[in-house]
């Protein structure tokens, strides 16, 4: 019971202090001074979004997909779940706790290993499994439109350093990793934002495009971002 209450209380104060350092204040545009947000449907093969964007000051920056709902849709299934509520000492609690909504279903909840390798949450194989989150295939291109170089780590593989490129393309399965922070979307849903890339930028003018390698129908049941904006380590 202490372990599943600590998971509940730590997942919980992590989005209320996002939350609040975050607000309501990010805003769309092309130059990186709050971040960029872009609406996406990537729930069909080959459905692809295309964003430039400016950095005018050179640091580490992330790009991120972001999983949100409707907020009144939100607010129903949120409802609908608290009916159901099993307890906090109940074995059912985990798997209920990671599938409150469809955004939390789809994003999954995960924390990480001794090694710091991702894993889900949950100490058996159907709680693991009922929080992985739907797997979602990604390729994600990122170019210097001025040939500067990019140093970079991809999401759930912090320790694999990539250096001096001008240009790169990876890809990704979001069920291998999870959401690093949560906090209100631009359309006032709650989010869960799963890191892409973190890269370090100079200054100067680049292009993301970010492509579906999978058919994922249950996307069109919540409204998705691409995030692009400066990385905090509020360590």
């Amino acid at each position: 019971m202490k372990i599943k209450f600590c998971i509940f209380l730590l997942l919980f104060s992590g989005a209320f202090y996002a939350a609040t350092y975050y607000g309501f204040d990010f805003l769309g545009g092309d130059a990186l001074d709050d971040g960029i947000y872009k609406e996406v449907d990537m729930s069909e093969v080959g459905s692809a979004t295309d964003i430039n964007f400016t950095v005018k000051k050179a640091g580490i920056y992330e790009i991120s997909f972001i999983y949100a709902q409707d907020p009144q849709k939100q607010k129903e299934e949120e409802k609908l779940s608290e009916e159901a509520f099993p307890g906090y000492g109940s074995d059912e609690f985990t798997k209920w706790f990671c599938r409150k909504t469809t955004a939390a279903k789809l994003a999954g909840y995960y924390g990480y290993t001794t090694q710091g390798v991702p894993e889900p949450i949950g100490t058996s194989e159907e709680e693991k499994a009922a929080c992985t989150g739907e797997k979602i295939l990604l390729k994600v291109m990122l170019k210097s439109l001025q040939n500067r170089k990019i140093s970079y780590v991809k999401g759930g593989e912090a320790n694999d350093l990539k250096q001096n490129l001008s240009a790169l393309t990876e890809t990704f399965d979001l069920s291998k990793y999870g959401a690093t922070s949560w906090y209100s979307a631009p359309n006032g849903g709650f989010a869960h934002d799963k890191v892409l890339l973190r890269a370090e930028l100079e200054k100067g003018e680049y292009s993301v495009k970010v492509q579906a390698l999978s058919d994922v129908p249950e996307l069109k049941k919540i409204v998705t971002f691409i995030k692009i904006s400066k990385y905090h380590n509020w360590k």
